[in-house]
């Protein structure tokens, strides 16, 4: 995408999603298959209600609303808001956006979003995140109106599945079989 970071908010990231799988439509063919990571995740969700073309959706740790961030963040001092800016301590990193992202996220409603999916979704979590609760992941299981599947990842993964291939292999294998058997449908 283009402009700054600072700019953006959740609903940018969505269009973002859109505007990449539209891309991809044009120059080579249209996706099948979102997998967002995190915040990623839960706007893949949103974006996919918009995308026929895709087949089936994978959340890895994802948030079930994008005010979990915020709250999170609000809870453990690690955002400011000073003026039209916020910053945010994430991993570390001071990240600038603009307060308008802080808002977005603070109220996008992820219910409606979710009673409009109409797609395969698969929703990988690690049952101990320190970062996202595994109840997000039930929360998202349990709002999904469409066929869905909640798969915890081993007892040792974590948010950031930094602690090899075990679970890149999991999921891999999962969706791989999936549209192995859905092929052409």
């Amino acid at each position: 995408s283009e402009g700054s970071f600072g700019d953006t908010s959740f609903t940018t990231r969505i269009l973002d999603i859109i505007a990449a799988c539209n891309s991809l439509a044009g120059t080579y063919q249209p996706p099948k298959l979102l997998i967002g990571h995190s915040i990623s995740g839960t706007a893949a969700l949103s974006a996919a209600v918009d995308l026929p073309s895709v087949e089936a959706i994978a959340t890895l740790g994802s948030p079930s609303d994008p005010s979990h961030v915020i709250t999170g963040l609000r809870h453990q001092n690690l955002i400011t808001m000073k003026g039209d800016t916020a910053e945010m301590i994430i991993a570390g990193r001071k990240i600038v956006v603009g307060r308008q992202m802080v808002e977005d996220m603070e109220t996008y409603d992820m219910t409606e979003t979710m009673a409009g999916l109409e797609k395969k979704l698969f929703i990988f979590h690690a049952p101990h995140d320190e970062i996202v609760p595994y109840r997000h992941a039930q929360v998202i299981y349990d709002r999904a109106r469409c066929d869905n599947e909640l798969l915890p990842l081993g007892e040792s993964a974590t948010h950031l599945l930094e602690r090899g291939g075990e679970e890149a292999n999991y999921i891999t294998e999962t969706l791989r079989g999936w549209f192995s058997l859905h092929q052409g449908n």
